[in-house]
């Protein structure tokens, strides 16, 4: 072989060394930095974790304080509602329905032109009274003030009762 081939040889040997050399300090970098993303993405699926309970904490305690907001509330369907019926008018319909005094704190009108419907706010002892004499009722209808996840278990119950008959 000849002199400048050799060195040829070498200066390739050594610049093949060097990529190896910076090849492995390479792969250490990437072990690094793939740990440390890992270690971010753990973090992160933590905090993914604690946030989905805190929400879902929340979401129970807001059902629970709507619950029990709407506790003392009823809703009266197929009474004859005006743009103005006032709590007035609904003491009176319940006395002479259902034969039940109750004095009403709140009435507000729910729902579309054809399918309006009045809800009652009053005291849980006088809801207690008109829930038990709301059957005396003729084509109208007295109804708890069910939260949306209270109304879905009533609909499922309903069909479930729906098919048994």
């Amino acid at each position: 072989m000849s002199n400048p081939l050799m060195e040829m040889m070498k200066q390739l040997m050594e610049e093949m060394k060097q990529l190896r050399e910076e090849n492995r300090g390479v792969k250490k970098e990437l072990q690094t930095i793939n740990g440390i993303l890992e270690r971010e993405r753990e973090e992160w699926k933590e905090k993914e974790r604690s946030f989905e309970e805190r929400i879902n904490n929340l979401e129970k305690k807001l059902e629970k304080k709507e619950r029990q907001e709407r506790r003392n509330n009823f809703i009266i369907t197929g009474m004859e509602i005006r743009e103005k019926t006032d709590a007035k008018e609904v003491e009176e319909f319940l006395k002479k329905e259902i034969e039940v005094e109750v004095k009403v704190l709140e009435t507000i009108i729910i729902g579309k032109e054809e399918s309006k419907k009045i809800l009652v706010k009053t005291l849980w002892e006088e809801k207690q009274e008109v829930m038990k004499n709301k059957n005396k009722l003729r084509g109208k209808r007295i109804d708890n003030d069910w939260t949306v996840q209270e109304q879905k278990i009533q609909k499922g119950i309903r069909e479930v009762a729906k098919e048994e008959r």
